[in-house]
C-alpha cells in the first residue's frame, strides 16, 4: 500500500474543511488531481475523509500517471 503523502491529507481536510480549516466548502463539488500511479490514487481516495460509493473515480493518462476525479 502507498504510504499517504502529508500534503495529501492537508489538501482533502482543507477542502472538507476539517480541523477548522478555512476555506471549508458548503456546497460540494468535483475536484481532480494526478497521482503517479493506481496504488497512490486509491491512498488518496482513502485519506479521511474518504469518499463513498460514485463519489471518486479514477483514469489512465497517456503519461502513466493516475487523473483522479473526486466529489467533496
Amino acid at each position: 500500500m502507498a504510504l499517504v503523502a502529508e500534503a495529501d491529507v492537508m489538501e482533502k481536510r482543507l477542502i472538507a474543511g476539517i480541523n477548522g480549516a478555512v476555506g471549508a466548502r458548503v456546497t460540494k463539488t468535483w475536484h481532480f488531481v494526478t497521482r503517479p500511479d493506481g496504488p497512490s490514487a486509491a491512498t488518496f481516495l482513502n485519506v479521511s475523509p474518504a469518499q463513498g460509493a460514485g463519489e471518486a473515480f479514477a483514469i489512465g493518462l497517456p503519461d502513466g500517471t493516475v487523473g483522479v476525479f473526486y466529489f467533496m
